[in-house]
C-alpha cells in the first residue's frame, strides 16, 4: 500500500551492489532490497540536508556522527550472521 509520508523513487545501481544487497537481505541484515538502500542512503541525506538547512558544517557532522553509530550497529549485525552462515556451512569460525 502506498504511503503518504513516501515516494518511490527508481534508481539503477551496479549489478555487483545489488547482488551484495541481496546478500544482505538473505543474511537478515535487511528486511528488503527497499530497506536497505533506504538505509544506506539516509546518512548522506540527512548530512546534506542538514547542511543545506542550517549552512553549518558542524552540524552536519554532528548528524553525521550520530549515524556512523547506527551503521556500525548494522556492520556488527552483519558480521554475527556472517558467522552464523558461515557455521551452517559447515565452515570454522573465523578467527
Amino acid at each position: 500500500m502506498a504511503s503518504s509520508t513516501t515516494t518511490s523513487v527508481t534508481v539503477r545501481l551496479r549489478n555487483e551492489h545489488v547482488g551484495v544487497i541481496d546478500e544482505l537481505v538473505r543474511l537478515g541484515v535487511f528486511e528488503s532490497r527497499g530497506d536497505a538502500v533506504r538505509f544506506m542512503s539516509s546518512p548522506i541525506y540527512e548530512m546534506f540536508s542538514t547542511a543545506w538547512n542550517s549552512n553549518s558544517k558542524k552540524a552536519a557532522l554532528g548528524v553525521r556522527i550520530k549515524r556512523e553509530r547506527e551503521v556500525m550497529g548494522k556492520l556488527n549485525q552483519l558480521i554475527k550472521a556472517l558467522d552464523e552462515d558461515f557455521k551452517l556451512e559447515g565452515g570454522l569460525a573465523p578467527a
